[in-house]
Formats: C-alpha cells, structure tokens, sequence
C-alpha cells in the first residue's frame, strides 16, 4: 500500500446475521491492496452473531439498538475515517480483487464522487448458490433518472467520496425500504459526477430472509408506498422542469401500482399525462434491463467462477 492511497471505510448494518455474517466479513478482509476500515454497526442482535464478531478483531463494532439499517448506516458514517465509502448488507459479498479496482478509479477520476459497478444475485440451487440474476449498469455514470426510479438501484454496488455525504446529506430515516433510492435520487438531482467500474463487484444473496429479495415479495406493497412518498417529497423541492416531469410520470405509475394491489388504500388521483409518461418511462428501463441481458445465466462469461469458492460456504 503506498502512503498517499486513501482509507476506504466499509459499512455494515446489522441485526441477527449468524447465517451469513462470517463469510461477508471474510469477502472484505480478503481485499488485497487498499487500507480497509470494515465498521459493522449492529442493532442488538441476540442470535449468535456477535460471538461471530468477536471472532474477527480487525472489525470496528459498534453496538446499541438503532431505527433500523439506514439508521445504522447513518452511524457508521459519522464514525467512518475512510475518504471513500462503501457499503456492504451482512448477507452478501464482494467480488475478489474490488476495492484496489475502486481505489485506482478514483485516483484516475478526480472528478468523479460515486462509482458504480457490475451487481448479481446468487440464490440456492441445489446444494449450491448460484448467479440467476445480473442486473444492468445504471446510465448517466450511474445516475440516470429513469433508472434510479424505475430499475434496480444497485446501491450496494456503488462507491462514494464521503464528501459527497456532507454535501447532500444522509439516509431519510422515514423511509424504511427505499432510503437508499431517494439518496441516489437526491444525488442525481443534485448533479452528481459518477462513474463506471465496468466489472463484477457486488453479490446480492436472494433467501427467506431478506426484506428486498426474499422469493415471497412480501414487502412489494410497502415499497411502492414509499417510492410514492419519495416523488412527493422531491418534487416539493425547487427542480429544474425536466426532473419535475419525470417525477410526476414515476409517481402516477408508482400510484397506478398501488391501486392494482392495494385498491382499499387512498393514494390520491393519477392525471393521465403523468401516467403516460410514466409508463413510458417504466418501458424505457425495461428495454435497457433485456438488452443487457437481465436474468440470463452468465455462468459462461466467467463471474459464477471467480466467486463460486466464497459462495459455496454459505448455508441456508
């Protein structure tokens, strides 16, 4: 590591995570190159995982009951001593060789304040895990509006100056779900510079546990109430006229969604115009999601290989 290479500090919120924390930790602490801060922030967990912790004693721990993990995630950022952060859920992984690829992007790009790279999700099957989904590189250096509304995020498949933080502030704690979507939003909104880091970096793990990628869907309802009340919230902000069109179309469709599945629940009227566009916004992300292959097996293009050794370990 040479002197002027920046601290990365990796975030981790955390509360009962004994199934999959071990081999999160070891998918950081196996980064080779960068001088890696790894705080976990956990929440009170009492089903073994912070005898787990105790076992790494390179680990920042943070402990205390919280409002949930972008609460977590708040902490770990006013502790984090890293000039770039990074955030990584107990339950998933990074690809090998990472963050010394994050660390040269940056030194490159002075320019540049959040990267975004390439994101998959594992699931079991069979005995072992395996890559069912990849999602696609979000456009506009990974701000493209279309795509934070209506795609996949990828949040946890990006990187940030932390300046970037004190400038456009934390995680809205009133939105359980999406806080990581309206962040990006604000980002975006903000004109933040982005980047590309055109390579595997993040394993998303898809099981029974998971509040987003759990195979029942069982908080989609919530999640559309929520993205409704993100568009309300920006669009009650001064934005230039073309952000506000895209934020009107995205909350009619997201207020359309809410009717089809929850038509006991008051969610206000839907001006036709702004349901047009937001139907086409919704198809524009759909075509980038299938030109870029979304849900093909891509075992063959070499990213099941590499990272089959730490994924084997898991257990369910």
């Amino acid at each position: 590591m040479t002197s002027d290479q920046p601290v990365i500090s990796i975030i981790t919120p955390c509360l009962n995570a004994a199934a999959f924390v071990a081999e999160m930790i070891e998918s950081v602490r196996s980064q080779s190159g960068p001088d890696v801060e790894h705080i976990i922030v956990d929440g009170g967990s009492s089903d073994g995982t912070r005898d787990i912790l105790a076992g790494f004693p390179h680990l920042r721990i943070v402990e205390g009951t919280d409002k949930g993990s972008h609460d977590a995630m708040n902490r770990g950022l006013a502790l984090a001593r890293g000039k770039i952060v990074g955030f990584i859920n107990t339950d998933d992984c990074y690809a090998p060789r990472l963050l010394s690829a994050v660390v040269e992007r940056f030194a490159a790009a002075p320019a540049i304040e959040a990267l975004i790279g390439r994101s998959y999700v594992v699931a079991r099957r069979g005995s072992a895990w395996r890559t069912v989904v990849q999602h696609p590189l979000c456009r506009a250096g990974g701000f493209d509006l279309g795509d934070l509304m209506y795609g996949v995020p990828c949040f946890n498949a990006r990187f940030y100056r932390k300046s970037v933080f004190g400038r456009s502030g934390n995680f809205a704690l009133q939105f359980s779900f999406a806080a990581d979507r309206d962040f990006l939003l604000r980002l975006a909104l903000a004109g933040c510079e982005g980047g590309v880091l055109d390579r595997p970096c993040y394993f998303y793990r898809s099981h029974d546990g998971s509040r987003t990628l759990n195979f029942g869907r069982t908080n989609t309802d919530a999640i559309t109430r929520e993205h409704i009340a993100i568009a309300s919230a920006l669009l009650a902000k001064d934005i230039d006229p073309a952000a506000r069109r895209a934020l009107n179309g995205w909350r009619a469709y997201e207020t359309l969604r809410a009717r089809l599945s929850e038509p006991h629940v008051a969610t206000g009227t839907v001006p036709i115009g702004h349901l047009m566009r937001g139907v086409a916004g919704k198809l524009r992300t759909v075509v980038h999601c299938r030109q870029a292959n979304l849900r093909r097996d891509i075992a063959s293009k070499g990213v099941q290989e590499p990272f089959a050794p730490a994924m084997a370990r898991g257990q369910s």
